[in-house]
């Protein structure tokens, strides 16, 4: 059952996984829509998941179940994944949004997805930026990859 996305304690986890060796991004394409948080059916974005019970209102919790469910368990160590504490600003809807990343070593095609999610391909930033004027990408893609960067390079994010 979906959470009541108007519930002002639901949030989300944008998870970017970089890949050091080609300085890609693992895209996933969305396979279910949810018009209340702007997902679409069949647009590309990065791995995300809602606030679960058993996460306890922690968003750290939430991206490590989101890389356990849509990527698969195994891949990724937990204590790899970093999470901004600031949730995103100016989306079009109403749900906190925060941005969580990993950075591996080499590519890898995703295990154990969930079923509304598959694996689409690793896109490096012009691949995506390009893209988004032509297919659609989640609203969360580009301020989470703006985020990752600034993240990734030493700024306080």
């Amino acid at each position: 059952m979906d959470p009541d996305y108007k519930d002002s304690s639901v949030y989300g986890v944008v998870v970017v996984v970089h890949c050091e060796s080609t300085n890609k991004f693992l895209i996933i394409k969305e396979l279910k829509s949810k018009p209340i948080i702007c997902k679409e059916s069949g647009m590309l974005a990065f791995p995300s998941e809602t606030v679960e019970p058993e996460d306890g209102q922690n968003p750290l919790v939430t991206a490590r179940r989101c890389v356990n469910e849509e990527i698969g368990s195994g891949l990724i160590k937990d204590d790899d994944i970093f999470v901004r504490e600031k949730p995103l600003e100016t989306l079009p809807h109403d749900v906190r949004v925060y941005v969580a990343w990993v950075s591996v070593d080499e590519e890898f095609e995703p295990n154990e997805m969930d079923d509304d999610v598959e694996f689409h391909d690793w896109l490096d930033e012009e691949e995506i930026c390009e893209g988004a004027k032509v297919v659609k990408f989640r609203v969360e893609t580009m301020p989470a990859l703006r985020v990752f960067k600034r993240g990734r390079g030493g700024a306080r994010v």
